[in-house]
């Protein structure tokens, strides 16, 4: 399969043999043939994926992401991103949240048993 780039101005990128616009079928093809001949296991939902997760990663929020990739619901996009808990508290860090890293705050005694939120208040 061949393909060209289109000449400035052009609504489309990438044309066909033929000059007409490059289909979403015609670039699957492409790419599958370059994976191919590179030994290497791609498709172009891995791009899509990848494309979500390096916009992520880089600071564009979860909705525009949204919008760019044309889903209608936003579960859809967040199971596109490949998130780890790394790339949670990076962002947590980035945004300057303060939350407690490898040590916990200091507890008020009682009686040997963990704090359930629920204890008696004294009323002085």
């Amino acid at each position: 399969m061949q393909f060209r780039v289109a000449n400035p101005g052009n609504d489309y990128i990438f044309l066909n043999r033929y000059g007409e616009p490059l289909t979403y079928a015609g670039g699957r093809q492409i790419l599958y043939e370059i994976a191919k001949k590179a030994g290497v296991h791609f498709s172009a939902h891995m791009g899509r994926r990848f494309y979500a997760t390096y916009l992520y990663r880089n600071g564009v929020g979860i909705e525009e992401i949204r919008q760019l990739l044309g889903h209608s619901n936003i579960s859809t996009t967040q199971e596109y991103l490949k998130i780890t808990q790394d790339d949670v508290i990076n962002d947590l860090r980035s945004k300057k949240i303060d939350f407690f890293e490898g040590t916990l705050p200091v507890l008020p005694d009682c009686n040997g048993m963990l704090p359930t939120g629920f204890e008696p208040v004294s009323r002085d």
